[in-house]
């Protein structure tokens, strides 16, 4: 049996109760399509395991509904987190030297630099007062968020005005552990660890049904599993072990009027999120600066000026390479390129570890 049933139950249930307004009956309507899909299957033996589960993240909205969201989040961290059942979850490998791209916005010609503003990691702490709940953001908590894609990244902003708007490569210096919150394939054959994770990537990845709310509801899961995170790992980053953050896929993969799909670009959607390891007065947090390394920054508008016929130096460009996306991800690989070999230029320059170009 493949995911590709379950899934398509578990979507079919979704649209039913879209205009829903209790989180509680919608989770209960998803898990009851997710648990009914598995009545045929060969997973009868963990049945009750799968309920119990479900009726628990239910549990976890309930108690921070009622405002006792430390005992929320006690409850997620024992169902997923605990010592005894981590092993519930997906705990991927994320490469060192894979590109990952961070965009910012602006209204006019801006070029943001990590050097002179530090913008293009997470909000600095000096404005953390300006941030407001997100899927994984949790109210005054700056986090750091990468895409696979330039596309992704822009979706993620709203689709703000790209002529302007920053676009950023950054690569991890090492290969770091995160929970992964994205859908298994439908093709994928059902294995009984992963099935057990499906309850929480549900959950985690409800349409929000009113867009205007300050903190939707729809938010609890995935802020409490962000919550839980940095329960596991204390503010110390202790080695290659340590939870860095969440990988999951954009809901905006399901629009009606995307540019491009998974077809068009691997891993089109798919993004990660990792919370401050340590707080600090002003500026951005340490440790996910020495764990993400800055590589390059650019913008469209900047890209037109210094050449208007912009087109892919590819042997072979997919329609993707050939759109502003996939250039702007040319451009800023160029950049990195370049940044490296000036540096070695300037480590063969220096003698006895101290510089001597000037």
């Amino acid at each position: 049996m493949t995911y590709k049933e379950i899934i398509t139950s578990v979507i079919k249930a979704e649209k039913e109760c879209e205009s829903i307004d209790n989180i509680q009956k919608r989770l209960n309507s998803i898990f009851d399509a997710f648990l009914n899909s598995l009545i045929k299957s060969s997973f009868s033996s963990i049945s009750e395991e799968l309920k119990d589960i479900c009726d628990t993240i239910v549990n976890v909205v309930k108690l921070s509904e009622d405002g006792r969201a430390n005992v929320a989040q006690e409850e997620l961290f024992k169902l997923y987190f605990s010592d005894e059942n981590i092993n519930r979850l997906r705990i991927v490998d994320v490469k060192k030297g894979i590109s990952l791209y961070k965009m910012r916005e602006a209204e006019t010609y801006t070029q943001y630099t990590k050097e002179t503003t530090n913008e293009m990691y997470h909000v600095p702490f000096e404005l953390r007062y300006k941030i407001c709940g997100a899927r994984y953001s949790v109210v005054g908590l700056p986090v750091f968020y990468l895409s696979e894609s330039v596309y992704g990244c822009w979706e993620e902003i709203k689709r703000k005005d790209l002529d302007y708007s920053n676009a950023a490569l950054f690569k991890p210096t090492k290969t770091l552990k995160f929970v992964d919150m994205t859908l298994p394939k439908e093709n994928y054959s059902i294995t009984e660890k992963r099935v057990k994770e499906l309850p929480l990537i549900l959950a985690s990845r409800l349409k929000v049904r009113h867009v205007e709310s300050i903190n939707p509801p729809e938010y609890i899961i995935p802020q409490l599993i962000m919550n839980c995170i940095i329960q596991t790992r204390g503010h110390v980053y202790e080695g290659s072990n340590t939870l860095v953050g969440v990988k999951y896929e954009s809901i905006h993969n399901n629009k009606r009027d995307l540019l491009f799909s998974n077809r068009q670009r691997k891993n089109v959607f798919i993004n990660y999120a990792i919370p401050p390891f340590e707080s600090k007065d002003r500026g951005i947090c340490p440790v996910i600066e020495d764990l993400f390394k800055f590589n390059a920054n650019t913008s469209l508008a900047e890209m037109r000026y210094r050449n208007p016929n912009l087109v892919s130096s590819k042997d072979n460009p997919s329609i993707y390479d050939q759109s502003v996306f996939g250039l702007l991800e040319e451009r800023l690989k160029m950049l990195s390129n370049e940044m490296l070999q000036y540096t070695n230029w300037r480590r063969a320059l220096s003698i006895g570890g101290k510089d001597t170009s000037r």
